[in-house]
């Protein structure tokens, strides 16, 4: 026996010898390489998911690609997830590259250091390609409410009366006072000079905005920076020149009538916005895309609490991840009032989130095997993807909730299931125990459909706040 196993070391040393040589071959070591990407591949051979992990030399870090998403990772992350596990994770590509020649692989430059035509045409290209996409949004969220309206029948709620006619009259009031304002502004542009009308109207609409924003108390239920972007740029403490061309810039977009003093009020302050754009453009657009952004988050926002109070949880939950997603972008400590109420947010999204498990446990307690197969299939789509973002909240309540899941399903275990639904409960529960960010795609964005307007934005969230003060059951798990 002593004999056999020291056969059985001496045969294990020479193996792990021929193991730790095999590269050890001269013509393996003419060329120096380097590991420079890894594919990795989770799930079954015939489906799963697919990401990918590249080395940037130049930066010398090593950056992960999953779907529409590219971050930053350690080589520690990309070596265990390359070395497989419980969780059947396994490398399915190397790729190692000459290290001589590193800089073929370069990105040969930013943006900035192409030529001035060639820069201006990858800037036209890159513009119409964000248009392409907005109107692609907002052609598939018309369907989408088109299809929706077609189909549902209207039942009025005795809880929740709306006058159908406000809106119009609301509008037709809007264009009232619009007319009577451009006509204040034409009489003062007769009797004071083009220049000088234009000069005192933006400080009129300066001081008009500023009265707005003291009307709104803490306890209003809307939101004021959705009322104008100067309000906004107010509140976020953006440079006077910035909001100064924001009421400028708004006056002269409510000048569409063909009346001749008008006309000469819209050229006057068209040349003053030509020559601030001058010196404040870059400055100016980006205020403006962030507050393009804060509309959205809102849009996104308001769409998932009307799906959540008519119970299509399954449709608000969408929504609601990714205003808190959109929003996140908008989070600057020093800055608060550029981003939606990020508590606001997360409490909504933890609620449909509740709302929509629940739905999926009564569905897997139905008798109808469709039914419980539609319910394990929303938590794996909807339910767990939201997991890794509520885990690393810094809020109890979103961590909370997690848990709350977990051990719903969990306590399943302990009750009496038939085979059937054991086994596809434990085929599942896999999914919603072991998650990280890096291994569960997140929820598709939803189409958004971009406001008509402020005021309409404005409506939307009063009416949204207002529902939820006046049916609390209707909004809580």
């Amino acid at each position: 026996m002593e004999q056999d196993v020291k056969d059985l070391n001496v045969h294990l040393r020479e193996t792990e010898g021929v193991i730790s040589s095999i590269y050890d071959d001269a013509s393996l070591k003419k060329l120096p390489y380097r590991l420079h990407a890894v594919l990795v591949h989770e799930g079954q051979a015939s489906g799963g998911h697919y990401w990918a992990y590249v080395q940037d030399p130049a930066q010398q870090r090593w950056c992960k690609f999953n779907d529409i998403t590219v971050s930053e990772v350690t080589w520690d992350e990309v070596s265990r997830e390359s070395s497989g596990g419980y969780r059947h994770v396994s490398a399915y590509c190397l790729m190692y590259i000459d290290a001589r020649r590193e800089g073929c692989i370069g990105a040969g430059g930013s943006i900035q250091e192409l030529p001035a035509d060639l820069q201006e045409l990858v800037d036209k290209d890159n513009a119409e390609f964000e248009k392409e996409m907005r109107d692609w949004d907002e052609k598939q969220a018309n369907k989408a409410a088109a299809a929706e309206n077609e189909c549902k029948s209207i039942v009025p709620r005795p809880d929740v009366v709306i006058d159908a006619e406000s809106g119009t009259q609301t509008s037709d009031a809007t264009e009232n006072d619009e007319g009577s304002t451009l006509s204040t502004l034409a009489e003062a542009a007769r009797s004071l000079g083009v220049e000088e009308a234009l000069t005192q109207w933006c400080i009129q609409q300066r001081t008009t905005l500023e009265r707005i924003s003291r009307e709104y108390s803490p306890e209003h239920p809307g939101d004021v920076r959705l009322e104008h972007l100067a309000i906004y740029l107010m509140k976020c403490k953006a440079p006077e020149h910035t909001i100064s061309l924001a009421i400028l810039e708004q006056i002269m977009d409510d000048i569409r009538t063909q009346e001749e003093t008008l006309l000469m009020v819209k050229q006057c302050g068209q040349n003053r916005l030509n020559a601030e754009r001058e010196s404040a453009n870059i400055e100016y657009q980006g205020w403006k895309e962030k507050y393009s952004l804060f509309q959205k988050v809102n849009s996104c926002f308001l769409t998932g609490l009307e799906h959540l109070h008519n119970n299509k949880c399954r449709e608000a939950l969408p929504y609601l991840v990714h205003a808190c997603n959109l929003n996140s972008k908008l989070l600057n400590p020093g800055n608060p009032g550029q981003a939606m109420n990020e508590q606001l947010l997360t409490q909504w999204r933890r609620v449909c989130f509740l709302r929509l498990n629940e739905l999926a446990v009564r569905m897997f307690n139905s008798t109808d095997w469709k039914s419980v197969c539609g319910g394990l299939e929303l938590v794996s789509e909807l339910v767990v993807p939201c997991i890794p973002r509520l885990s690393a909240s810094l809020q109890d309540a979103d961590r909370g909730a997690v848990e709350q899941v977990r051990n719903c399903w969990c306590n399943f275990l302990a009750s009496p299931l038939d085979d059937r639904h054991r086994a596809k409960l434990e085929e599942y529960l896999p999914k919603l125990l072991d998650v990280t960010s890096e291994s569960c795609p997140e929820i598709k964005p939803p189409p958004v459909m971009r406001p008509l307007s402020s005021r309409d934005l404005c409506d939307r969230f009063v009416r949204a706040m207002e529902l939820v003060n006046a049916n609390p059951t209707a909004f809580t798990t």
